[in-house]
């Protein structure tokens, strides 16, 4: 009978243990020190200029995804991102493209996942992405593979956020 009680209250310390550890913060390792096109160093960059990171110099068209919850199987629901507007005028995408086209800021990654993501087409056949505007309380930044693997947003510049207030006016 001791050796049943002796098993189960072992059985009953590795269960707590091991439901400890599952529910225990796992640390973040820094990031390792990477470099940004452009940079001379390998220290993080303390800002970017996303036209130039991302050469978006050939953009032909701009899709614009929102977030929207979509079902699952089983119930619940999880995010995902639908098409709700594509940026095809050349002259709006010059002012997108131009506005990106200034050093911005990086800072510390949101921890809120993109309210909207940006395809930008290229004339080569390329995209590039970047998530845009939290999606809690709409704050702006651009999340990006400039910076991704440094784990940093950057504050787009006021001119980029005001013309994508005017097509995203109609959106929401």
């Amino acid at each position: 009978m001791d050796r049943i009680k002796s098993w189960t209250l072992s059985t009953l310390v590795v269960l707590v243990l091991l439901l400890s550890a599952c529910n225990a913060a796992t640390p973040t390792p820094e990031p390792a020190a990477t470099h940004l096109e452009g940079t001379a160093t390998a220290e993080l960059a303390e800002s970017v200029n996303v036209t130039e990171a991302l050469n978006l110099g050939g953009t032909v068209a701009i899709d614009v995804l929102q977030s929207v919850a979509a079902e699952v199987e089983g119930g619940g629901q999880e995010m995902d991102y639908a098409p709700v507007a594509r940026i095809a005028e050349p002259e709006v995408i010059a002012s997108v493209v131009e506005a990106l086209d200034a050093e911005v800021a990086v800072g510390e990654r949101s921890r809120c996942m993109s309210r909207y993501l940006l395809v930008f087409h290229q004339e080569d056949g390329t995209r590039q992405t970047m998530g845009y505007a939290c999606f809690q309380d709409g704050t702006p930044f651009l999340r990006g593979r400039f910076q991704e693997d440094v784990g940093q947003d950057t504050v787009p510049p006021q001119a980029f956020v005001e013309l994508l207030d005017e097509v995203l006016a109609d959106i929401d």
